[in-house]
C-alpha cells in the first residue's frame, strides 16, 4: 500500500525540510561514499542501495516519518549524478522496490543484488548431452542443422532433457532453438571443412604469416598460370576465326607485388617453353632475381628446360638450366595461400569485368546469357566474333594497361602500407645489390640449357626440346627429316 501511495506523489514536490536540521548529520556517510564514484559497477551499485536503505532506517529512528526519510534519501541520490535510474520517477520506484527486498531479505546487501542474469533462461545450463551434440553434428553434415534437429526430434533419439525442454511440434518446420544453433554452429563449420576433404580443412585452418622484413624487392619472383575470365578471338592456321580464352602466365615480385611481365598463350595447355620465355622476358627487362623463383609444382617443378636435371645425375650428363644462376622453390600442393601471385591475379580479374567478352570467374555457375547466345551464333556461322569480342592483339594491349594500372594503385595492406607496387619497388629496392642481367655475349647461357654428350665419328642422334636433332662431331646440330607413318 505504501508503494501505491508513493506513486501518487509527484517527485517534483520532494524538497529538503530546512526546519529539520537535526537530521543533516546523517547525510554525511551516504554523500561522502557517492562522491568518490563516477560510474558504479554492479557491486558498487549494491553498496549504494544498501547505504540508502540504511540511511532511510536511521532517519526514521530519529523522528522522521517514512515519507520524509524517503524524500531526503531520494534527494541525495538524485544530487549525486549517478546513473541509477532513467528519471526521477523511476528512481523513486526503484528505491521503494529495493527497500522492500532489503527488508524481506533480512536487511542484508545480498537481497539487493540484481537477479536477472542468474534467473534468465540464457543462463541456465543447455539441456543437451554430449551424445546429443555429436548426433546433431553428424546428421547436420548431410542436410543441415534444421533437418537434423527435426529428424532427431521426430525419431525420439534425443535425451530426455532435450526432449522435455523444447517444443515437439513447433510452428515452423525449420525451427531450431537459438541456443542449440549458437552452440553447434562453430563446430559444424569446422566439421564441414573436414567433411569436404583435408585440402579444404587445411585452407580454412590455421596458417603462419610471412615475415618480409629481411626481403628486398628483386630477391624473389613468383609466377603462376591462370585462365582469364574473358574470351577473345584470333585466326587459326587455316585463317578462320576461333574464339578462346587461352592461358595467361604472370610473374610478380614477391616483396612488392609488382607485376613484372605476362605471357598470353592461345592454347588450352602451356609448356615449359612458355615459362622459359616469360623468365627471359623478365630477365631482359629487370634481370634475374637475387635469390630465386617461387613457383607451384607440376610443369613448373619438373621441366628440365627451366632448372636442368637433378644433382644425382653425373656431371657429364647434367643439364644446367637456370639453376646455375638462381634457386627454385615450390609451394605445397593445393595451398593457394602460399603463392602471393594468387591474390594479384584476383585483383587483375576485378579490373576485367567491364571488358568485352567477360564470362565470369566461374563460368559453369555465373552464366552471362547474352554472351552465351552470341557464342552460339559464332559456332553456327551467323556472327563474326569481331562484332562483340576483342582480337588477341587488342586484348594483349588492354591487359598491359590493366597490369600497369594495378602497379600504379596504392595498396593499404601490411606489406606496402600506402605505397603502390611501383613506388614500393623504387623506394625499397637495394641499389647496392643490382640484379644480374647477362649481356648479349653471354645471354645464350639462359636461352639454351646445356648437356654435354659424347659424339661418335658418325654422329649421335638426340632429342633437343622435343625436336629430333643429329649431333655431329663438330658440335653442330641439324634437324632430322620428319618421317611419317
Amino acid at each position: 500500500m505504501e508503494l501505491l501511495e508513493d506513486h501518487e506523489v509527484k517527485y517534483d514536490a520532494i524538497i529538503v525540510d530546512e526546519a529539520q536540521d537535526f537530521a543533516d548529520e546523517f547525510w554525511f556517510p551516504l554523500e561522502c561514499m557517492m562522491a568518490n564514484i563516477t560510474q558504479p559497477t554492479p557491486e558498487e551499485t549494491v553498496i549504494i542501495w544498501d547505504a540508502a536503505c540504511v540511511e532511510w532506517q536511521r532517519l526514521g529512528a530519529h523522528g522522521l516519518t517514512a515519507r520524509q526519510a524517503q524524500k531526503r534519501v531520494l534527494h541525495a541520490l538524485a544530487a549525486s549524478g549517478l546513473d541509477l535510474a532513467r528519471n526521477e520517477r523511476a528512481l523513486r520506484i526503484n528505491f521503494i522496490r529495493k527497500r522492500e527486498r532489503w527488508i524481506e531479505g533480512g536487511y542484508t546487501p545480498a537481497a539487493l543484488r540484481d537477479q536477472r542474469p542468474e534467473s534468465s533462461g540464457h543462463r541456465r545450463e543447455l539441456p543437451l548431452t554430449a551424445d546429443d551434440g555429436k548426433l546433431l553434428l553428424a546428421r547436420s553434415l548431410h542436410g543441415g542443422l534444421a533437418q537434423a534437429w527435426r529428424q532427431a526430434r521426430n525419431a525420439g533419439i534425443l535425451s530426455a532433457a532435450a526432449t522435455q525442454a523444447y517444443l515437439h511440434q513447433p510452428a515452423s518446420k525449420s525451427y531450431v532453438p537459438h541456443r542449440v544453433r549458437d552452440h553447434l554452429t562453430p563446430n559444424l563449420r569446422m566439421l564441414d571443412d573436414i567433411h569436404h576433404g583435408p585440402r579444404q580443412a587445411a585452407l580454412q585452418g590455421a596458417y603462419i604469416s610471412r615475415d618480409w622484413s629481411d626481403v628486398s624487392p628483386g630477391d624473389w619472383y613468383s609466377a603462376d598460370d591462370t585462365t582469364l575470365p574473358l574470351y577473345y578471338w584470333e585466326e587459326n592456321e587455316q585463317g578462320r576465326p576461333q574464339v578462346l580464352r587461352g592461358q595467361c602466365l604472370v610473374m610478380n615480385d614477391c616483396r612488392t607485388g609488382r607485376l613484372l611481365a605476362f605471357a598470353l598463350h592461345s592454347e588450352r595447355n602451356y609448356t615449359a617453353k612458355v615459362i622459359r620465355g616469360l623468365i627471359l622476358k623478365v630477365h631482359d627487362t629487370y634481370g634475374l632475381p637475387r635469390r630465386g623463383f617461387f613457383f607451384e609444382r607440376g610443369t613448373w617443378a619438373s621441366a628440365k628446360l627451366l632448372k636442368g636435371a637433378g644433382d644425382e645425375v653425373p656431371g657429364t650428363e647434367t643439364e644446367l638450366g637456370l639453376r646455375e644462376w638462381v634457386e627454385f622453390r615450390h609451394a605445397q600442393p593445393g595451398n593457394a595461400r602460399a603463392k602471393t601471385v594468387e591474390r594479384i591475379i584476383g585483383l587483375l580479374q576485378n579490373r576485367m569485368e567491364d571488358q568485352p567478352g567477360y564470362c565470369g570467374r566461374n563460368e559453369q555457375v555465373e552464366k552471362f546469357e547474352r554472351l552465351r547466345r552470341r557464342m552460339q551464333d559464332v559456332k553456327s556461322g551467323k556472327l563474326h566474333p569481331r562484332e562483340f569480342l576483342l582480337h588477341r592483339d587488342e586484348w594483349a594491349h588492354r591487359l598491359q594497361d590493366i597490369c600497369e594500372a594495378y602497379n600504379q594503385e596504392v595498396q593499404e595492406g601490411r606489406m606496402l602500407k600506402g605505397l603502390s607496387p611501383r613506388e614500393a619497388w623504387e623506394s625499397l629496392f637495394d641499389a647496392n645489390s643490382p640484379l644480374v642481367q647477362l649481356s648479349g655475349e653471354t645471354r645464350y647461357l639462359l636461352a639454351n640449357h646445356r648437356r654435354p654428350l659424347k659424339v661418335s665419328r658418325n654422329g649421335s642422334p638426340r632429342t633437343v626440346t622435343a625436336l629430333p636433332h643429329a649431333l655431329s662431331g663438330a658440335g653442330l646440330s641439324r634437324p632430322l627429316p620428319h618421317r611419317g607413318g
